[in-house]
């Protein structure tokens, strides 16, 4: 329904689709001017009739599908099309603030929303048709349209709207008129616009006892009275009692408590804090930090007089690796003290940890948060084992999930051992043990080791208890965000690199750690071509069957593995021996091919350089023989090298048959390698 020529009109498809008219009926109505058209269809235009017209029969459809409030309808449909709710002007309004620091009130907000969202309406339908004055007669002026249809509608909408736009034409268009020139400051009400608040100026007084109340003494409330009356005394102020100036610091505590408790009270109890939700997922972020775990132990030591003396006051260290998602200790190591390398062997725990629940395969984190100990040698450490190292804030213990983890792991586990020490210092001493009683029973508190065992029961405990969620969690997270790691990887970025280099020889690389003696080799032939570098091996002292070695700037890694040992007598000889055993003759077979490969090439470059003039004599020497040949004696010597190096050649069919110290002896006899590298 909408309006056309100052008559509520009805359109051609609100006729026929609801099935009021046929087509045939229609065009029979229209014949026999039944029906009054005001506008015709086609080209691009609706065919209107005015209702007025139809016959009654006619009109009873109508309102029973379209309703009885047809007039309404007509007035409502065209300006409702543009309407909406202006959310650019109500953000405006909430946060428009009058000259006396006020905002606007909730119902004003409201209120100047919805003549904006009016305005908008009213403008955005007058563009939309600016042929209205034709299509509503042609000579009815502009007026008019504002008298007969956008006032009425207005009005119509003014309950469901909540505008409170005038009546009067003339002052709705020069509201209009106003509004788009100042937009949504043009609707606030000069009477608030002019409003002036009063300005309180910061006065002496106040100076005065915000300065004593941020003293870094910290006087109480009478101290404070006591010298503000002395200064006002001089100055002939009022004197001011001690519940003045305890409610005077009560409103101004934000702006004294720096000074009165310092910067690092102020940052964690008064200024914004930073509210995080946990991880969604595991391995996105790992929290590491130590913690003094609350479980005494004894340890015996000799003092400057030779005695021994056994102290039972003594607490382990222990650096958790902290997986936010579930509260998950993914990594940890025991000390007497936090270092750089428990550290490190936490972080390394963390990672050899995954390996055992992800498949075989290790992983590492994407973030990293710790403290600021350890300087740049754990931040580079960091940076390595992780795709993102963020330190925690510093002297904020808030921003680190992990300091209220060591709580519950006092009270759930801790507090349940009869050496366990109780809570922290500043809590009520109700809570804390009888130290009468620990007195008593010291002498059996566990040594270091002892405690370590209780620390590993209680790491073990909560691993069991979360870990199924975690593995879950672990499935769930996407393929992008997994950062599987290669033991070469691993050793290279987390492993303890040993001081002193070590050189390649025949037994392979004889390594010494923590006083242990190890061999280790690999089955690439490019490292044994490398027999004069200095290798530094990097290792993981709770997993050595793998090791890496790495040159001075890394360019060259090789990951090695210990040398499997071979029984000396027959009669001990086990399953896979003689697969282990086998390995290696393959390995010297294709080592001595790529020898004899090499001499091959070398004849062959050799081979013109020989011929040259200047160099006949020296050709002579070295190649020719008595008949003056000597690509024949370059042949011999080849198949004779081939020979020496490698005994297969010469009896392919026995070599696999020869073990123990006789196949030992069997190979010192026929070749010597060193000799041919």
């Amino acid at each position: 329904m909408q309006y056309y020529q100052n008559q509520v009109c009805v359109s051609y498809k609100e006729l026929i689709e609801p099935g009021i008219l046929s087509v045939s009926s229609y065009k029979q109505f229209v014949f026999r001017n039944r029906l009054e058209v005001l506008q015709k269809g086609g080209n691009g235009r609706e065919a209107l009739i005015a209702y007025d017209s139809l016959p009654d029969s006619l009109k009873q459809k109508v309102r029973k599908v379209y309703g009885d409030n047809i007039k309404e309808q007509a007035l409502q449909s065209p300006l409702l099309k543009y309407y909406e709710i202006d959310v650019k002007a109500s953000d405006y309004f909430s946060t428009y603030k009058l000259p006396n620091g006020k905002f606007l009130s909730e119902d004003k907000q409201r209120e100047y929303t919805a003549n904006a969202s009016a305005l908008n309406a009213v403008i955005r339908l007058m563009e939309a048709n600016r042929t209205m004055r034709k299509s509503m007669g042609g000579s009815i002026a502009i007026g008019s349209v504002y008298k007969d249809y956008i006032i009425p509608t207005l009005q119509s909408f003014k309950v469901s709207w909540g505008h409170t736009l005038p009546k009067s034409e003339r002052q709705l268009r020069e509201v209009i008129k106003n509004y788009n020139g100042n937009a949504y400051e043009s609707l606030i009400s000069g009477r608030l616009a002019n409003e002036n608040a009063a300005k309180v100026a910061e006065s002496e007084q106040h100076a005065l006892l915000r300065r004593l109340l941020s003293h870094a003494n910290n006087f109480d409330y009478a101290q404070v009275m006591m010298m503000y009356n002395e200064v006002g005394a001089v100055n002939g102020w009022r004197k001011v009692s001690r519940k003045t100036v305890e409610n005077f610091a009560n409103k101004n505590k934000l702006l004294t408590e720096s000074g009165r408790r310092g910067a690092v009270s102020f940052e964690t109890q008064m200024s914004m804090q930073v509210k995080r939700r946990t991880a969604g997922y595991p391995m996105l972020m790992w929290s590491v930090d130590g913690w003094d775990v609350e479980l005494l132990y004894q340890k015996t030591t000799e003092n400057k007089s030779g005695h021994s003396v056994t102290t039972y006051h003594n607490r382990p260290t222990v650096v958790v690796v902290l997986d936010p998602f579930s509260k998950y200790p993914i990594g940890y190591a025991v000390g007497t003290h936090e270092t750089p390398e428990l550290i490190k062997a936490a972080i390394r725990n963390g990672l050899n940890h995954t390996q055992a629940l992800f498949g075989g395969c290790r992983y590492r984190p994407r973030q990293v948060q710790s403290d600021r100990y350890g300087g740049n040698e754990l931040k580079s450490f960091y940076e390595n084992t992780a795709g993102v190292y963020v330190p925690a804030r510093a002297r904020n213990a808030k921003a680190k999930p992990i300091e209220p983890y060591f709580n519950s792991l006092n009270k759930g586990y801790c507090q349940y051992y009869n050496n366990w020490s109780g809570f922290g210092v500043t809590a009520k001493k109700d809570n804390q043990p009888n130290t009468e009683y620990k007195n008593k029973i010291r002498h059996s508190f566990p040594d270091f080791k002892g405690v370590c065992e209780q620390v590993d029961a209680i790491i073990a405990k909560e691993r069991a208890l979360k870990m199924q969620d975690y593995i879950r969690g672990w499935e769930q997270l996407p393929e992008i965000y997994k950062l599987p790691w290669t033991t070469e990887q691993y050793l290279l970025n987390a492993g303890i690199r040993k001081p002193r280099t070590n050189r390649l020889r025949g037994e392979g690389l004889v390594v010494e750690i923590a006083r242990q003696e190890y061999r280790y080799d690999s089955f690439d032939i490019d490292f044994r071509m490398n027999m004069h570098t200095d290798w530094t091996i990097c290792y993981d002292p709770e997993d050595m069957q793998h090791v890496l070695a790495i040159n001075a700037d890394a360019s060259l890694r090789y990951l090695l593995k210990e040398k499997y040992e071979q029984p000396m007598t027959l009669s001990e000889r086990a399953e896979g021996d003689t697969q282990e055993l086998a390995l290696i003759n393959r390995y010297n077979k294709a080592l001595a091919e790529t020898i004899i490969a090499t001499q091959v090439k070398d004849f062959e470059l050799l081979e013109g350089v020989f011929q040259n003039a200047e160099v006949e004599t020296l050709s002579k020497m070295l190649l020719v023989d008595s008949m003056g040949q000597h690509k024949q004696q370059r042949s011999k010597a080849i198949q004779n090298a081939a020979k020496m190096l490698n005994p297969a050649i010469e009896d392919s069919n026995n070599q696999e048959d020869k073990s123990g110290m006789d196949y030992n002896e069997y190979l010192d006899k026929k070749i010597n390698i060193n000799d041919y590298l």
